[in-house]
């Protein structure tokens, strides 16, 4: 058994499973791995080698048939699925509970059959199915202790500082993903840098010959999905694009498929840092 839902641009969604006084859904076609563009280069002699891959976008293919009062059931579908608009589904079986955004390719609808029939085609930009649930992890310097009563006569710090701070982080995807990144200062921060500390890719702001220097009650926001990458900072309620403030050799870092390990440095502040982590476990099919 399992569970499909549409959701339109106006976040109302339509379940088409469960629902068969409306919709009886009879396939799903593009529910598995997605095709891969695969690119060789001929040798002069016998065979080829190998240049690049890629991989191409979901066609997602839902076929059903419309029953009961056909007419208001298929005039129903028109708000919720809209040739060229965007559309979310939602899929959940008995393993895994995910949802993948996309474009309304066609909407076909046979009216005239014994039966009417709908095939609605949805082309999805990013092949992969994220997971229903938002991973949220954070770095912080401030090291929770017990609670004392007030009274205490030699009261005890509720909170103590660390230099440093270790994030293990879980992929349970299929594949790497981006994530977004957070970081808010509660002090001043020089020079931050946050790495991966398996692979020592970093991605960090200023540099010995320009520092970079954060604020009190700054926020740094880094997106770091393909084709969405940028970072900002909000300072004073205004959006800043620091783009070009980013340390040399920086890297928009991944969430690889498994463990991953996460820590961060700082020329000065780094009692001050906080820093979250978020993303979606991604897979390849359902």
């Amino acid at each position: 058994m399992y569970t499909l839902i549409i959701e339109n641009e106006k976040g109302e969604q339509l379940e088409l499973t469960h629902n068969e006084n409306k919709y009886i859904v009879g396939n799903v076609e593009g529910l598995t791995p997605p095709s891969a563009d695969i690119s060789f280069v001929e040798n002069l002699g016998d065979g080829a080698e190998f240049k690049h891959e890629r991989t191409s976008k979901r066609n997602l293919v839902i076929n059903m048939n419309i029953v009961g009062n056909a007419e208001d059931n298929r005039i129903q579908l028109y708000r919720y699925i809209k040739n060229g608009k965007y559309i979310k589904v939602y899929f959940k079986n008995g393993r895994r509970n995910v949802w993948i955004e996309g474009y309304v390719e066609t909407l076909e609808i046979d009216q005239f059959n014994m039966k009417t029939t709908c095939q609605i085609s949805i082309l999805c930009p990013n092949p992969w199915w994220k997971d229903i649930e938002e991973v949220i992890h954070s770095i912080n310097t401030i090291k929770g202790n017990f609670y004392f009563p007030f009274y205490t006569i030699d009261p005890i710090p509720f909170s103590t500082y660390d230099t440093i701070q270790i994030l293990n982080l879980i992929n349970k995807g299929d594949i790497s993903s981006g994530m977004t990144i957070e970081v808010f200062a509660r002090g001043s921060i020089t020079n931050l840098k946050i790495f991966n500390r398996e692979t020592t890719e970093y991605i960090g702001l200023g540099c010995e010959e320009r520092p970079f220097t954060l604020q009190a009650g700054d926020k740094i926001i880094i997106t770091t999905h393909i084709n969405n990458k940028r970072i900002k900072l909000i300072r004073n309620a205004e959006e800043i694009n620091i783009f070009n403030d980013l340390t040399p050799d920086s890297t928009f870092l991944q969430v690889g498929a498994g463990d991953n390990v996460f820590t961060y440095t700082a020329d000065s502040g780094n009692e001050y840092v906080d820093i979250t982590f978020k993303h979606y476990s991604q897979y390849e099919g359902v």
